[in-house]
């Protein structure tokens, strides 16, 4: 579980390095949708071929992000939940208890 969270921290947001010096890097999505706000907020033109390349790139990648952090929620979480209540770990916030009355 712990080995997917840097990798999708670093897809969704580069850290801040001057373009000059990482232009191998590949794109955040955050860099992605922005560079395509900033060129077309004030746009009276439709967006470019680029653009809408640039668009649907962020989208596929967010959608594969969004993929691994339900899974990272829906079911790595959860294992880490039930794993912790049989270890009799103390409640957390965010967490349901399970409530028996005795």
């Amino acid at each position: 579980m712990r080995d997917d969270l840097p990798v999708m921290h670093e897809r969704r947001s580069q850290p801040v390095v001057p373009r000059i010096l990482r232009t191998h890097a590949r794109q955040s999505i955050a860099e992605r949708v922005g560079a395509v706000l900033d060129a077309t907020r004030f746009a009276i033109a439709k967006p470019t071929g680029t653009q809408r390349e640039a668009y649907r790139v962020a989208s596929a990648d967010l959608a594969r992000e969004v993929d691994k952090l339900r899974k990272l929620i829906e079911t790595d979480v959860k294992e880490l939940e039930k794993a912790m209540d049989a270890a009799g770990a103390p409640w957390t916030p965010g967490r349901l208890p399970e409530w028996k009355d005795k």
